[in-house]
């Protein structure tokens, strides 16, 4: 009676209102929930720039300037609609940003755009003039004084760095802009369609060897401008446990400049054996189409699936060829300047691919996975050979006509590769876990030293968990690697005696038994800490390669942590040390005893590198919600370094080999002034060494110990040391 008392009285209802005959009641407005708007901008100001922050590897591949800025935008309409915004770095080279948006369930769109800048050099020196285009020439003057000096190299030399004091000085450069669309139509569900467009420019130049024979080596610069346009058509069909798709991809390539031609320092005029230009080829255009079926059947016996996939692609090239040469001393048998001259006039090379994959993935009982997997690829390049019946042209140099017992032809390289794998896993335990693995490869090459290839692969790994408190895993793979005859004999059917090595085996095609380990552990000691460390070994054992890659080896260790020390503090670091080493044998000409004579001798090279890497970073929260503070530092150091060894003398070794040093510090404090605005105050710093013998008192015209030129031209393009500082400011709004 009392909870009867208490209850409220039931609220008046309002009488449902009469219907009057022939009236439509009134429909009752519902106010729709108003969209949903967030968002982020930055504002990026880095008023204090010092130390070396214009060296081209310190800005390689990225942007700063003074002032830059983002955004990060999303709204959402009643989960019918959303539309996102990102945009980083805006202003600059390095320059990003991406629209994306859509009908949930129906249809999305994505659209990116984003710079990425490559800097080679900063103040390259060069002698040329028309960097940039597909015709760099040098002054008459210059190239009429060296020529007046043939036979006096310390003259030339002298000459070539006298016009270097006044020479240009650029920086080679290429700019990369890519912009790419994507659109998804979901509403025809089972049915899925996708269709991906993107155009890809880029545009500068580069460094490039140019070389008339083995007198003269010339850095160039090649002239890019480079366009990549590529569609991609996507149906797909999934319903329940049946997947179906269908893929078309088309892609083309267009290169503005088809060849680069340049002078000769040391000739002004035309001779046989001694052009006043030299001239070579550059990336041609060309063309990719691919077709793909690919599907999968699920939920099948045994917890099976099963998945196909077929693929046929053509690529195609038909650029215009260029001439034997532009040496115009060159006219016997034929003028090797004409075109008219080749054997035919584009090169009409058309390659096709095959590929056909089967996958079968099952769990017939409850401690056991299997896997198995078939591949077949094929590379079908159905290019005919080029017939130079009357020979070749050797570094716009010489023709090469006489001696020639068989006609010089192109060798059109096919290959096959077909492949299987098992894998099985066991659950030994509850926390233990066996996996065995087995790999058959057989390549099949035409035109190459080896036709038939043979690979077996093992391997076995167990991991075990140790409750929450450490996770283990050790893994082996061995590969063992069998070739049939080796043929040292392959470039005499197109007509070049290469002069190869009868016993020479190239690493990629030689015998070769190869071991990995792996081991792992990561540890849990507290909730709050993880610990974690690798190791891993390997090594290549070319037992039957007299000469050539006879052995490769390398070791590998590295640790790392990640400590939560208080709810406020957060601490990680790691540690890895890398050694790699290889070991070569090779013949060639030596004065091992320096009586001036030089004598045919084996010869041993062997490569080491050691690689340190350090990383260091803590987070602090100075006061919760309004100030924290973050603190990076990386440590990168490569040694490397290759001996020479020849068995009755010595040659200089190379101690310093791209020995290299990077670190980079970055420490920043962000004050949240209130719950949308923010100010981030920061010091960046970078310090980058290198160290090489190619760097080793460089100049663009190398001599030796009488001053005498050495036989190259260079610009001056090598890395460079650099120490950089930054002070930066971030402003951010939240809306």
């Amino acid at each position: 009676a009392d909870k009867a008392q208490a209850a409220p009285a039931p609220k008046p209802q309002s009488p449902a209102p009469a219907k009057v005959q022939g009236q439509t009641p009134a429909k009752v407005a519902v106010d729709p929930q108003p969209a949903r708007f967030s968002g982020q901008v930055d504002l990026d100001l880095r008023p204090v720039i010092s130390g070396d922050h214009e060296a081209a590897q310190f800005t390689q591949y990225r942007d700063f300037a003074a002032a830059t800025g983002g955004w990060s935008v999303q709204a959402d309409k009643d989960e019918r609609y959303y539309v996102q915004s990102q945009g980083a770095d805006i202003g600059q080279e390095d320059q990003s940003a991406t629209l994306r948006g859509g009908l949930h369930g129906k249809f999305k769109l994505d659209l990116k755009y984003n710079e990425i800048p490559h800097r080679y050099a900063l103040d390259a020196k060069t002698l040329y003039s028309g960097v940039g285009s597909q015709n760099m020439t040098l002054d008459n003057q210059l190239k009429t004084d060296l020529e007046g000096l043939a036979g006096d190299p310390v003259s030339q030399a002298n000459g070539l760095i006298s016009a270097y004091a006044t020479a240009d000085t650029g920086d080679p450069m290429v700019e990369r802009k890519a912009l790419a669309l994507k659109a998804d139509l979901t509403a025809l569900d089972p049915f899925t369609f996708r269709a991906e467009i993107s155009r890809e420019t880029q545009e500068g130049t580069r460094p490039i060897l140019g070389a008339f024979g083995q007198m003269h080596a010339l850095e160039l610069f090649e002239p890019i401008d480079y366009q990549t346009f590529d569609v991609k058509l996507i149906a797909e069909y999934a319903h329940k446990d049946v997947l179906f798709n269908v893929t078309y991809n088309f892609q083309q390539f267009e290169n503005q400049f088809d060849t680069l031609t340049f002078d000769n320092p040391f000739r002004i005029t035309d001779a046989a054996g001694d052009p006043s230009r030299g001239s070579m080829s550059l990336a041609p255009d060309n063309a990719y189409h691919n077709l793909s079926l690919s599907g999968s059947l699920m939920n099948l016996p045994l917890k099976s699936r099963i998945s196909a996939t077929a693929a046929w692609g053509l690529m195609k090239q038909d650029q215009q060829l260029a001439p034997f040469t532009v040496n115009t001393a060159l006219t016997a048998p034929f003028d090797y300047t004409d075109r008219n001259n080749l054997p035919r006039q584009s090169a009409d090379a058309q390659v096709r691919t095959t590929l056909y994959n089967l996958t079968l993935a099952s769990r017939p009982a409850a401690f056991l996975d299997l896997k198995g997997n078939v591949r077949y690829f094929q590379y079908d390049n159905q290019t005919d050979s080029l017939i130079l019946s009357n020979g070749y042209v050797n570094s716009d140099s010489d023709a090469i006509v006489d001696g020639l017992s068989v006609p010089i032809q192109t060798l059109a390289l096919s290959y096959q590769k077909t492949k299987a794998d098992l894998a099985m896993g066991f659950d030994l335990a509850a926390a233990t876990r066996l996996n065995l693995t087995y790999g058959y490869r057989l390549t099949d090459r035409t035109n190459s030293e080896v036709k038939k290839q043979h690979d077996n692969v093992y391997g076995a790994s167990v991991s075990h968990r140790f409750a929450d408190s450490a996770d283990l895993k050790a893994a082996y793979e061995r590969t063992q690697t069998n070739i049939d005859a080796y043929n040292s004999e392959i470039y005499l059917q197109g007509g070049q005696d290469l002069s190869e090595l009868p016993a020479l085996r190239k690493y990629n095609q030689a015998d070769v038994a190869r071991d990995r380990i792996r081991l792992s552990a990561t540890v849990y000691p507290a909730d709050t800490l993880v610990l974690g460390s690798t190791l891993t070994y390997g090594y290549d054992n070319y037992s039957n390669s007299p000469y050539g890659l006879t052995e490769d080896r390398y070791y590998s260790a590295s640790v790392d942590s990640d400590w939560a020390v208080t709810a406020r503090l957060h601490l990680n670091a790691f540690y890895t040390y890398e050694k790699y080493e290889n070991y070569q044998l090779g013949r060639g000409e030596f004065d091992e005893d320096n009586d001036g004579i030089a004598t045919m001798t084996d010869w041993q090279a062997i490569g080491k590198d050691e690689i340190h890497t350090l990383g260091l970073g803590a987070d602090y929260i100075l006061i919760p919600e309004r100030l924290d503070c973050g603190l990076n530092y990386s440590y990168a150091k490569t040694d490397g370094r290759v001996d020479f060894i020849i068995p009755n003398g010595t040659v200089d070794s190379f101690d310093n080999s791209d020995d290299a040093t990077l670190q980079t510090l970055n420490l920043h404090l962000t004050y949240k002034i209130r719950k949308r605005y923010s100010i981030t105050v920061g010091y960046l710093w970078e310090k980058f060494d290198y160290d090489d013998y190619s760097t080793q008192g460089f100049t663009p015209v190398p001599v030796d110990s009488t001053g005498a030129y050495q036989g190259a031209v260079l610009s001056g393009t090598l890395p460079a040391d650099y120490n950089a500082s930054i002070f930066y400011t971030k402003l951010s709004l939240k809306f």
